[in-house]
């Protein structure tokens, strides 16, 4: 997962996760598929993950999160969230 994440290959990751890859396995510095997607600022593979249970509050080694590297991830963790709840952000 990370080397489709880290190559920039949105259809590798497609691929992974539809084959059960794990959104939230780390590397050797805990980095997560999604921190891996938010720091190259890839909104759109980081929406993937989270679509495929990517956790957002994953810690890395140095105890950042992806929320951390970028803070404005919270916007798609809340639209993802309720679109999996079955609710529109902003429909109440």
């Amino acid at each position: 997962m990370h080397a489709a994440i880290r190559g920039r290959s949105r259809e590798a990751a497609e691929l992974l996760l539809a084959h059960d890859a794990n959104a939230n396995a780390k590397d050797r510095g805990y980095r997560t598929p999604l921190c891996l997607a938010v720091s190259q600022k890839n909104r759109e593979t980081a929406e993937l993950l989270l679509e495929h249970g990517a956790n957002p509050q994953a810690k890395q080694k140095d105890g950042r999160t992806a929320l951390d590297l970028q803070p404005a991830l919270a916007d798609i963790v809340r639209r993802v969230e309720a679109a999996k709840a079955g609710h529109r952000v902003g429909a109440d």
